[in-house]
């Protein structure tokens, strides 16, 4: 397993605590909190993949 997917796993295992906290927590301030966290960790996730994916060029910039 690469650092990338360690990572993303990693990441991913969190967001599903976090999750697993909000299906315990009553409807309110905190659930909200843990449901955002754990989309942000999904997303940082995600991100993690494609910015180090091998397909990933960077831009093609306009030159000064």
């Amino acid at each position: 397993m690469s650092e990338t997917q360690a990572t993303q796993a990693k990441w991913r295992k969190l967001a599903e605590q976090c999750r697993d906290q909000a299906r315990k927590a009553p409807q309110g301030h905190v659930r909200d909190e843990l449901l955002e966290r754990a989309n942000e960790l999904e997303a940082a996730a995600r991100l993690e993949g494609w910015l180090n994916s091998p397909g990933l060029r960077g831009p093609e910039g306009k030159r000064a």
